[in-house]
This record gives C-alpha cells, sequence and structure tokens, in this order.
C-alpha cells in the first residue's frame, strides 16, 4: 500500500461513552483468484451473479467482460493477466461502541455499565473480492486466495463493579 491511516475516536458526555477506530489502506492492489476460479465459465462451473448479462455476445457486442463459453478456446478467462488485478483501497470500522454508566447512587457502592458494541460492520472498498484485506507474507502478499472474510460481531455487555 502507498498509505494506511487509522482514526480512533473516545467522546464521553455525562453518563455515556463512545469509542470508535477505523483504518484504511490506500494504493494497494490485489490479484483476485475468486474472480479467476467464478467468472470463466470453462468446465461448466458456475460463475459470478450478473456475468452472463455483462459479458460479450453477438447481440450486445459493447459489454465489459469477455465472451462466455465452457471452452474458452481464446484463454480469454484462463491467462494470468492484469484483468484479475484490482484496486484493494479500502476504509473499515473495525470497532464501535456506545455505553452507559448507571449513577453510583442507583446501586449503593457498585456501578452498573451497559453497552454495545460492533466489530467490523462497515467496509467501504470497490474491491469486487471477498475481503480486501487479505492475508499472506512474503510470498503471498496481495494476492486474494479467497480467505474467508473477517466476520461481523455484536455484542451487548454488562457489567457490574463491586
Amino acid at each position: 500500500p502507498d498509505v494506511t491511516v487509522g482514526l480512533n475516536i473516545k467522546l464521553e458526555y455525562k453518563n455515556f461513552d463512545f469509542t470508535t477506530f477505523w483504518y484504511g489502506s490506500f494504493g494497494n492492489e490485489n490479484f483476485n483468484t475468486t474472480k479467476y476460479a467464478l467468472m470463466s465459465g470453462a468446465n461448466n462451473a458456475n460463475v459470478k451473479k450478473g456475468l452472463y448479462d455483462a459479458s460479450w455476445r453477438i447481440d450486445n457486442p459493447t459489454n465489459s467482460q469477455p465472451r462466455l463459453t465452457s471452452a474458452d478456446k481464446n484463454s480469454n478467462f484462463n491467462r494470468i493477466s492484469s484483468y484479475y488485478v484490482e484496486d484493494a483501497s479500502f476504509v473499515r470500522c473495525k470497532n464501535i461502541q456506545l455505553g452507559y454508566t448507571f449513577n453510583k447512587g442507583l446501586f449503593a457502592n457498585n456501578k452498573l455499565r451497559v453497552s454495545l458494541s460492533a466489530q467490523n460492520p462497515f467496509l467501504f472498498t470497490k474491491y469486487s473480492g471477498l475481503d480486501p484485506e487479505v492475508g499472506g507474507g512474503i510470498l503471498n502478499a496481495g494476492i486474494d486466495w479467497g480467505t474467508y472474510p473477517v466476520a461481523r460481531t455484536y455484542l451487548v455487555n454488562m457489567s457490574l463493579s463491586f
């Protein structure tokens, strides 16, 4: 990536508290192997939704995708090429939390806090793969092998301090 940024915000007002963490990566590119696997239609395999409408046909020769065929004699889809390299820039909300702490007088000397939080609730990207934030390491950096995307998690929390 050319630039990686992060933003961490913590706000408090009376008994409310709010925290959020966002980060983004810009200028990175990924080789999208899921696009490679789900675009050709070779061997009568399933293809990505909407591919037929986007593919070249005699009745619609101005479409953006090559002609679909089970044989693919020209290897339109089966050649490794820049066709599968995509801009993988993204902005992700990693965590967001809203909480409320009840007054101490309500529970003697105890303190009750209730909060709602979400991990990975938002991802903004134009990348067509499952997740632009691919793992890898040195040899696989920038190659999206179809790794399962980061899960969204929603939590309700109640804590009582003595």
